[in-house]
C-alpha cells in the first residue's frame, strides 16, 4: 500500500507491465556462434594429434639414431681391438688361415698316402740295413741317403702337425709316437755320427734301431680311409684282448699239471734213469720234469707241437 500525500488516501501498488523478449534470435546466434567455433575445435585437435606424431615420429629416428650409433661405435671398438691384437701377435704367430690350409693338407688322402708308401719304403730300407749288417758289411750308400731322407720326411710331417694343432697335439697317442720315432731317430743319427764303431754305443745304436719298427704303427694312422684295414685291425685288437685273458688262463693251467707231474712223475723220471738206464742219450728226457719251469715248457712243447 502507498500513501497518497495530497489526498492521505492509501493506493495499492502498480504493477509494472511485463515485457517478454524473444530469445529465439539469440539462441540462433549462440548456436551460430557455437558452431563458429567448434571448427576451430577440430583443427586444434587434429594439429595436436598431428604434432603427437611428429614427435613420436621424431622420438623413434632419435632411438634408432643413438642405436646405429652404439653399433657402430661397437664395431669400431671390436675392429680396433683385432687390430690391436694381430698387431701383437702377428709378429710371431701366422694366420689362421695358413694353418688351415697346411691342415687341410695333412688330412687330404694324397697326403696320406704317400707318407704310407714312405713309411713301406723305409721299411724295405731296414730289412736290407738288416740283412747288411748280419753280414758284416756296411749298407750301401744309397741305402744310409735314403734311411736319412725317409727320416727327416717324418720330422717335416711331426713339426708341420705340431703347428698346426698346437699344444693340442700332445695329447694324441699318435702325436706321442711319432714323438718316441724322431726323437729315437735322432739320437741314432747323432751317435752314428759321433762315433758309429764304438763298442759303447754299440749296444744302444741297436736298441734305437729296433725303435724303428715304431715307424710301421704309423701306416695304420695313413691308411684310416682304407675300411677293410681298419676293420682288420680293429678286429685283430679285440682278438688280442682275448687271447691275452686265454694264455693267462692256459698258464694258469699248464703250471697247475706241471706242479702234480714234478710231485709225481719226477721221482718215476728219475728211478727209471739211474737204474734201469733208460734216456742215456737224451739229457733233456731226464730234466724234463726237474722244475715247475721244465715241466711247463715239456707240457706246452707235447700240446703244441
Amino acid at each position: 500500500m502507498q500513501l497518497d500525500s495530497a489526498a492521505g488516501v492509501s493506493k495499492p501498488w502498480r504493477l509494472r507491465p511485463q515485457v517478454s523478449f524473444d530469445n529465439s534470435h539469440v539462441e540462433e546466434a549462440s548456436q551460430a556462434e557455437m558452431g563458429d567455433m567448434s571448427v576451430p575445435d577440430n583443427d586444434f585437435g587434429e594439429t595436436q594429434s598431428q604434432a603427437q606424431q611428429q614427435r613420436c615420429d621424431s622420438e623413434d629416428s632419435e632411438r634408432r639414431r643413438s642405436a646405429i650409433r652404439r653399433h657402430s661405435s661397437i664395431l669400431l671398438s671390436s675392429y680396433i681391438t683385432s687390430m690391436g691384437s694381430e698387431e701383437e701377435e702377428g709378429s710371431w704367430q701366422p694366420s689362421q688361415t695358413k694353418k688351415a690350409r697346411l691342415g687341410r693338407v695333412l688330412k687330404s688322402r694324397q697326403c696320406e698316402t704317400v707318407i704310407a708308401i714312405i713309411i713301406l719304403f723305409n721299411f724295405v730300407l731296414m730289412y736290407l740295413d738288416a740283412d747288411a749288417r748280419a753280414a758284416g758289411q756296411k749298407p750301401a750308400k744309397w741305402q744310409m741317403i735314403s734311411t736319412s731322407a725317409c727320416y727327416w720326411v717324418f720330422v717335416v710331417e711331426f713339426a708341420i702337425r705340431t703347428f698346426v694343432e698346437g699344444r693340442q697335439a700332445f695329447t694324441s697317442r699318435w702325436h706321442q709316437l711319432d714323438l718316441c720315432v724322431v726323437v729315437s731317430g735322432f739320437v741314432e743319427q747323432l751317435l752314428q755320427w759321433i762315433d758309429f764303431d764304438s763298442r759303447r754305443t754299440g749296444g744302444i745304436i741297436s736298441v734305437l734301431r729296433c725303435c724303428r719298427l715304431l715307424r710301421l704303427v704309423r701306416i695304420v694312422r695313413h691308411l684310416n680311409h682304407m675300411r677293410e684295414l681298419t676293420r682288420l685291425l680293429e678286429m685283430t685288437g679285440s682278438c688280442a684282448r682275448t687271447l691275452f685273458w686265454a694264455f693267462l688262463v692256459m698258464g694258469f693251467l699248464m703250471t697247475t699239471w706241471a706242479i702234480l707231474a714234478v710231485e709225481v712223475v719226477r721221482p718215476v723220471v728219475i728211478e727209471l734213469a739211474e737204474i734201469h738206464n733208460q734216456w742215456v742219450d737224451c739229457e733233456r728226457c731226464q730234466r724234463s720234469f726237474s722244475s715247475v719251469f721244465e715241466a711247463n715248457l715239456t707240457l706246452f712243447q707235447t700240446i703244441v707241437a
